[in-house]
């Protein structure tokens, strides 16, 4: 028997073909994906728009040792509340940055302009 290589390789329809199912393949792949991140963000933003468990009084009361703590250290700012950055429309970028509208960027979901609500207990950690 005598193969020719030409004989052996696959037509152009074929392999235009695997291409396809191959791009197919990813492109699930990617939507599966980005639905999963959707879903984490919007558990996240549900979760950090609940209402805290500590009191409003527990929560001053840790905002002013925090307060007091950088009095007496003189650092030239504190961080009181924190969030991740995926949070924001552009990672954050724009309040690392002080760019105006800053808030803006911190959409939720729900592309509320004001974000998601927090709670003055919810801001002290």
């Amino acid at each position: 028997m005598n193969l020719r290589i030409v004989d052996a390789l696959p037509t152009t329809e074929d392999v235009l073909q695997r291409l396809d199912a191959a791009r197919v393949e990813e492109g699930a792949k990617q939507e599966k994906q980005a639905a999963r991140a959707t879903a984490e963000k919007k558990a996240l933003v549900e979760r950090l728009s609940a209402p805290s468990e500590v009191s409003d009084e527990e929560g001053i009361r840790r905002a002013l040792v925090t307060i007091e703590r950088a009095v007496k250290n003189c650092p030239t700012e504190v961080q009181l509340y924190r969030f991740p950055h995926e949070l924001c429309t552009n990672n954050g970028r724009a309040i690392n940055q002080q760019e105006l509208g800053w808030d803006i960027s911190a959409l939720s979901l729900n592309a509320s302009p004001a974000g998601p609500e927090i709670e003055g207990n919810d801001a002290v950690q």
